[in-house]
């Protein structure tokens, strides 16, 4: 079984498309290469490399901190800061 980033991510408050996008370009590269989510034997996708699992993690942490800083600016926002 393989899990779906939900096509309505876009729709949530705090997700830009941008977002979303780098959320599931990261997401199929997992799918892509995890046991759990049974490839077809004759899919033999390679292993990512080092270099290029670093660079999937530290994507990772450039957007989940973007949308957690898009977060708190409309939380500040909402206080009657400014955005």
């Amino acid at each position: 079984m393989r899990t779906r980033v939900p096509g309505n991510l876009g729709e949530v408050i705090g997700f830009e498309d941008a977002d979303c996008k780098e959320i599931e370009r990261l997401h199929k590269a997992c799918c892509d290469i995890t046991e759990a989510h049974y490839p077809s034997s004759g899919k033999n996708a390679p292993v990512p490399t080092a270099q290029q699992l670093g660079a999937d993690i530290a994507a990772l942490g450039t957007v989940a901190n973007a949308i957690k800083a898009k977060r708190d600016a409309r939380k500040k926002a909402a206080k009657g800061g400014t955005l």
